[in-house]
């Protein structure tokens, strides 16, 4: 069909480019904050992980002196880190689904249709991101764990018995 030279037909994705990119930079600056969060909470892993071996220096020169392995010692903090960090990695998750559930159900903020083009807010969760995000997340704990694992190998039996 011809419209002729007076007439310019445009989409409205044409009209809405500034929102578009200013969207697509709205998640990486995201991206970017909460890599910065998730880097905080492994400088408090590495502490929390230090501070519990030093707190129990004493208990790991017992074990060492009655012939744990150096190696044994480091998997029983693993573990108990592990099972903190999956612990509060599925609290996370699970606060989260019902914080958006809570948003999708809420009247306090209701949206004028007129001007936002919707009147409530909707979430679409995705399963794949959600196991993607608790599989990442453990990773990282899990790494910075074994990264604060490494004050273990320096110690000695009797360097443990003789400070305490």
């Amino acid at each position: 069909m011809e419209l002729g030279y007076d007439y310019q037909l445009s989409s409205w994705i044409d009209y809405n480019s500034s929102l578009f990119t200013m969207l697509a930079v709205q998640r990486w600056v995201i991206f970017i904050i909460l890599s910065f969060i998730i880097l905080i909470a492994s400088f408090g892993i590495i502490a929390n992980v230090t501070a519990a071996i030093i707190d129990r220096k004493k208990e790991i020169g017992i074990l060492a002196a009655t012939g744990a392995s150096k190696a044994l010692i480091k998997l029983y903090f693993l573990f108990r880190t592990a099972a903190l960090s999956i612990s509060a990695i599925a609290l996370g998750i699970v606060l989260g689904l019902g914080m958006a559930y809570v948003l999708t159900k809420q009247t306090v903020l209701a949206l004028k249709g007129e001007v936002y083009f919707i009147e409530q807010f909707s979430v679409r969760i995705n399963p794949a991101s959600l196991g993607l995000i608790f599989l990442v997340a453990t990773a990282i704990s899990l790494l910075v764990t074994v990264f604060s694992l490494r004050k273990i190998s320096r110690l000695t039996v009797i360097g443990i018995l003789r400070n305490n």
